[in-house]
């Protein structure tokens, strides 16, 4: 867990701590306020100890699923690699010897020397490109491998022997990692929403639980005396805005 993380968490714990001072005044809290009321306050506790627990429980989802994604897509240039050597073996056409090598080459992130396009009246110029020549991006990669395996399934000299090198265990890796590189994507998408409601519930302006405890601060300072024990106790309690 990351400081930030680590100080939503005392955020909503010191919030409790906050609410059991309160209690102590006993008679002496009666803020007009509605959203300073003991039983709002509570309510407020437990929708942000709910909405903690979601993003606890989204992260261990969203590192799961990346670190299942990172593990698969090492072994890809590895294979990749091996598959270039059976070919090259089968004896297949150099045209599409080079075009696998160059599949595997923008899988790895090494530039591609451009092909020359011969511009006649009828042809457009080609349009400027500003594209990194580095394409190491997980749907990148896929997309590549992909298309790798897609011309060699159509390479009938392509037969190997060795079940992982065969054209439906590459398809099925190619299944893999469009399914891995998905349930990352879709578990970053979930951890970011349930930040934002996060941070909304804990730091939105006049009703998150920040402004809340500095509201109640407030109100009991505002009803004791300066040195009296509970406003300082309430002064001590600390809190952070983080967002």
């Amino acid at each position: 867990m990351n400081s930030n993380e680590q100080s939503h968490e005392k955020n909503v714990a010191n919030f409790d701590v906050l609410i059991e001072q309160c209690k102590t005044l006993k008679e002496r809290y009666n803020p007009a306020q509605d959203d300073l009321q003991l039983v709002k306050l509570s309510e407020l506790s437990t929708r942000a100890k709910a909405v903690l627990a979601a993003v606890g429980s989204a992260k261990t989802d969203y590192d799961m699923n990346v670190n299942a994604r990172s593990t698969l897509f090492q072994s890809l240039l590895k294979m990749s690699t091996r598959v270039l050597r059976a070919l090259a073996a089968a004896r297949i056409g150099e045209k599409d010897l080079v075009d696998a090598r160059e599949h595997v080459r923008k899988m790895r992130g090494t530039r591609v020397k451009p092909k020359v396009v011969a511009i006649t009246d009828t042809t457009s110029p080609p349009a400027p490109t500003t594209a990194s020549s580095s394409q190491r991006g997980f749907d990148s990669q896929v997309k590549h491998f992909r298309e790798f395996v897609d011309g060699i399934s159509k390479e009938p000299l392509y037969k190997p022997n060795e079940a992982d090198l065969k054209v439906e265990t590459l398809q099925k890796l190619v299944a893999d990692l469009e399914e891995k590189n998905l349930k990352a994507k879709q578990t970053a998408a979930v951890i970011t929403s349930l930040r934002i409601e996060r941070n909304a519930v804990l730091y939105a302006a006049n009703t998150g639980l920040y402004d809340i405890s500095m509201a109640v601060k407030n109100y009991v300072i505002s009803v004791t005396q300066v040195r009296d024990p509970a406003a300082q106790k309430m002064r001590a309690i600390p809190f952070k805005k983080l967002a």
